[in-house]
């Protein structure tokens, strides 16, 4: 039922009012994943907190793509688990003229550094993100969170490419492949499917902790490595 679900956005099932307050057109699920309560990404309570970047689930073949990173707050009626993918995911039931979220939110640049140990890093992507969507969210962040990841987009675009793997093969690059070929994400720090050669396989193993605080962390006098990845 889910892991068969099309991306096909839709401006037909959320009304955004003049006020920042929006209110669903039709019966709605949120689809997140369940590592969202370990990333601080997810807290449920007499509302459910979440980040938006989600599956918005409106009918039996379709959801929209929601790719704002910041924290909404939302009020379904029901939650349940599904797996999807061999993995498991939240499911928020909102009904029919329920207000949605509130997009007056407050930017916060904490979510940046987990989420891209998790998903850069680890290569753990949701099953609603391709190729394009998480380049977008990336670029997004400074929109949503007032902080950068690189200052050049191109950087980002490499570490994006780098993740991309075929299915029938985890050592070629999807960017290589046909359209027939099925995406497979392989995090940065997977050494054992890095490059061949023992300096990468190596210096792989200390990555996670190199590009997380070359990208994210301010330095008064950055070094020319450090102005190529900012």
């Amino acid at each position: 039922m889910y892991e068969n679900l099309i991306r096909k956005d839709s401006d037909k099932i959320i009304k955004n009012n003049a006020d920042g307050t929006s209110e669903c057109l039709v019966d709605l699920e949120v689809l997140v994943p369940i590592r969202y309560e370990k990333l601080q990404f997810l807290n449920i309570g007499l509302s459910v907190q979440l980040l938006d970047i989600a599956a918005i689930k409106y009918d039996d073949k379709h959801f929209h793509l929601h790719n704002n990173p910041i924290m909404i707050s939302i009020t379904p009626h029901a939650t349940d688990k599904v797996m999807i993918n061999e993995k498991e995911y939240f499911v928020f039931s909102i009904a029919k003229g329920t207000p949605f979220a509130n997009r007056n939110c407050v930017k916060n640049d904490s979510i940046i550094k987990p989420f891209v140990e998790e998903t850069l890093i680890k290569g753990n992507i949701m099953f609603y993100m391709d190729y394009e969507s998480l380049r977008e969210t990336f670029e997004r962040f400074y929109e949503f969170t007032g902080s950068k990841i690189a200052d050049d987009t191109v950087i980002m675009d490499i570490f994006v490419s780098l993740l991309g793997r075929t299915e029938s093969d985890y050592k070629k690059h999807w960017r290589h492949a046909s359209e027939k070929d099925i995406i497979a994400w392989i995090g940065i720090a997977n050494v054992a499917l890095s490059r061949s050669d023992g300096f990468n396989r190596i210096t792989g193993a200390y990555l996670r902790e190199g590009l997380v605080a070359s990208s994210l962390d301010e330095v008064d006098n950055p070094t020319e490595v450090e102005r190529i990845l900012k």
